[in-house]
């Protein structure tokens, strides 16, 4: 699952972090740098994920955090067609 953004980031802030989970996002999946726009989670079942973000200062005091959405995840499927 790609995710992409765009964040408008105050001038404090030094990264990322990216939170997931099943029942809310509260799992710390990646911490990125504060110019990064996308993250690729691997998700192997189709499932309702939650993510959120938080941007922090170069200490990792937390500046600013995202609203959580729900994103439902779907299987890769590799199919071809025989004639």
């Amino acid at each position: 699952m790609r995710l992409s953004w765009s964040y408008d980031a105050p001038t404090e802030a030094a990264g990322l972090r990216v939170y997931t989970g099943l029942d809310g996002a509260g799992v710390l999946l990646a911490e990125l740098p504060v110019t990064e726009t996308t993250y690729t989670d691997t998700v192997a079942e189709p499932e309702l994920r939650y993510y959120r973000f938080e941007a922090v200062d170069g200490q990792g005091t937390v500046i600013d955090v995202s609203q959580e959405i729900a994103v439902q995840t779907f299987r890769s499927l590799n199919a071809s067609l025989l004639g």
